[in-house]
């Protein structure tokens, strides 16, 4: 091969190479400026992404804020919840108490009364004997009497 014709392949390939260069040249712009556009859109995502963040954040911390007077009322509320009950638990064996009281106080009573009732009883039950007893004296003298009487009568006339 002489020379010429090597500088004219050499050449052709140097065209070649040229165009194919072009070639990469256009499609690494084209790239460039794919990568130019996605970096445009990531930029604008991110300004998106961290607008919502940060209204996630102010929403969250509103959030927060009435859990945590939600909180301070439910403390509130249990507190005055257990004051309550104390003071009814307070109450209730003050209560529990006077009953006791009142039926010591009933029971007494009433059995001294009952055992008054029962010795009133027993008295009157005594009485009862001793007036029937004086009865049956009574109608045994009158019985007599009367037949006395009727003996009397038959012998006066």
């Amino acid at each position: 091969m002489d020379t010429i014709k090597f500088q004219e392949l050499v050449l052709q390939q140097l065209q070649s190479l040229a165009v194919k260069i072009d070639s990469v040249d256009n499609r690494l712009e084209f790239v460039e400026k794919g990568q130019a556009g996605i970096e445009t859109r990531l930029e604008s995502f991110q300004k998106e992404v961290e607008t919502r963040f940060e209204s996630m954040d102010s929403r969250l911390e509103s959030v927060e804020k009435g859990q945590s007077g939600i909180e301070t009322r439910l403390e509130s509320f249990q507190k005055e919840v257990e004051t309550r009950f104390e003071s009814m638990d307070s109450r209730l064996a003050s209560v529990e108490k006077g009953q006791l009281r009142l039926e010591s106080r009933m029971e007494s009573e009433v059995i001294d009364k009952i055992k008054a009732l029962f010795d009133d009883r027993e008295v009157r039950n005594d009485r009862l004997e001793r007036i029937e007893s004086k009865l049956d004296v009574v109608a045994s003298d009158t019985g007599y009497l009367m037949t006395r009487v009727t003996r009397l009568e038959a012998l006066a006339k």
